[in-house]
C-alpha cells in the first residue's frame, strides 16, 4: 500500500535536487540526502483514499526526524507538505517515517515556527498516481552504494536528482506497484528518453556490467509508467 509519496527537496520552494520516498527510511545517508532537506512535498498516492477509509477518515501522516533511526525532534506533516522549513528543521532531517505507530509528546509536532506563513507560496499536494512500477537504482553493483527510488518518469536524472545520478546506476530492482498492468521499466542512455533503452521487467538486476546488459553507468533518463 502506498498512501502517500514523500518528496524531499534540497531548496526552499521545492527547488534543487529531490528524493522520492514511499516507505520508511531510517537513514537518509543511504540515499545520499542526509541533512539536505529544505522543503517537503507530501502527495496523495494511489492508496490515499483507501487508507483514510480504513482509519476513520484520518489522513496518513509523515514524520521527519532530525536524527537517524527516527530519533530527535520530529516534524509532522500531512498531505501538502511545506515549501520552507524553519531553522529547527532546515537541513537537519536524517530519517523519515510514514504513519508511525505513535507520536511522541513534546518531540513530534507540526511545523509552525515561520515568521509570516501567509506570505509564502502554498505547498502543493498533486496526487502521484498511478504507480505501475517502483524502480530502485543503486550506484554500485550488488545493490550497494547510494540508492534512488522512482515512481514517475524522469527525462533527466541528473537535473532531477543531482549529478551523482548522471549515468551512475550499476544495479536495479524493478517491483510491481499497486497499479501494475504488465509494464516494464525503460532505462535510456541519454536525456529526454533518447537512445536504445534497456528494458527491464519486474525483477532484480544485480550487475549491469554483465553481458546481456552492458548498461553500467549509462542510465540518464527513465520511464517507469
Amino acid at each position: 500500500m502506498i498512501p502517500v509519496v514523500v518528496v524531499l527537496w534540497e531548496n526552499a520552494n521545492f527547488g534543487g535536487r529531490k528524493r522520492l520516498l514511499i516507505e520508511d527510511v531510517p537513514d537518509l545517508h543511504l540515499l545520499g540526502f542526509d541533512n539536505l532537506t529544505s522543503a517537503i512535498g507530501v502527495h496523495p498516492g494511489p492508496d490515499f483514499d483507501a487508507w483514510k477509509q480504513t482509519h476513520g477518515g484520518i489522513p496518513p501522516v509523515v514524520v521527519c526526524y532530525q536524527d537517524e533511526d527516527y530519533r530527535g525532534d520530529g516534524l509532522v506533516l500531512d498531505a501538502g507538505g511545506m515549501n520552507m522549513l524553519s531553522v529547527l528543521f532546515n537541513d537537519t532531517i536524517s530519517s523519515v517515517r510514514i504513519n508511525p505507530p505513535f507520536l511522541r509528546d513534546g518531540r513530534d509536532a507540526a511545523e509552525i515556527d515561520l515568521t509570516n506563513p501567509g506570505a509564502l507560496p502554498p505547498a502543493f499536494d498533486a496526487p502521484i498516481t498511478p504507480i505501475p512500477l517502483i524502480v530502485q537504482l543503486y550506484s554500485d553493483i550488488h545493490f550497494d552504494g547510494i540508492s534512488l527510488t522512482l515512481v514517475e518518469n524522469t527525462a533527466n536524472l541528473s537535473a532531477d536528482f543531482g549529478g551523482e545520478w548522471n549515468g551512475t546506476a550499476s544495479s536495479v530492482v524493478v517491483m510491481e506497484g499497486p497499479n501494475f498492468n504488465g509494464e516494464s521499466a525503460q532505462l535510456f542512455p541519454a536525456e529526454g528518453f533518447q537512445g536504445t533503452p534497456l528494458v527491464l521487467a519486474p525483477g532484480t538486476y544485480k550487475d549491469l556490467t554483465q553481458p546481456g546488459f552492458n548498461f553500467n553507468d549509462q542510465a540518464r533518463s527513465i520511464r517507469v509508467r
